[in-house]
């Protein structure tokens, strides 16, 4: 529910998008967590929202700080650049 927003610094966005190239984003609800601890409540529950133009793609939810493999690069990026450490 809470947003949270921070600035990048330089090279990072080039970076975050470089990232996202190997991504399929249509097939992105279609990848599977390689833990579901947060179904059980016994981790953060996390998941990856991109929106292109008119269009939202959204990852299913996985284990905050265990991403799949296939949007790990680009889930470290975006934490490594925000506040919002693993926990």
């Amino acid at each position: 529910k809470d947003v949270v927003t921070a600035g990048l610094k330089n090279g990072e966005w080039n970076s975050l998008l470089k990232s996202l190239e190997g991504v399929n984003l249509e097939g992105l609800n279609e990848i599977k967590a390689p833990r579901v601890k947060h179904q059980v409540d016994a981790a953060p529950i996390a998941n990856l929202k991109v929106i292109r133009g008119d269009k939202t793609y959204q990852s299913k939810s996985f284990d905050h700080g265990n991403p799949p493999q296939e949007i790990k690069d680009v889930v470290n990026k975006i934490m490594a650049a925000s506040d919002f450490k693993k926990k």
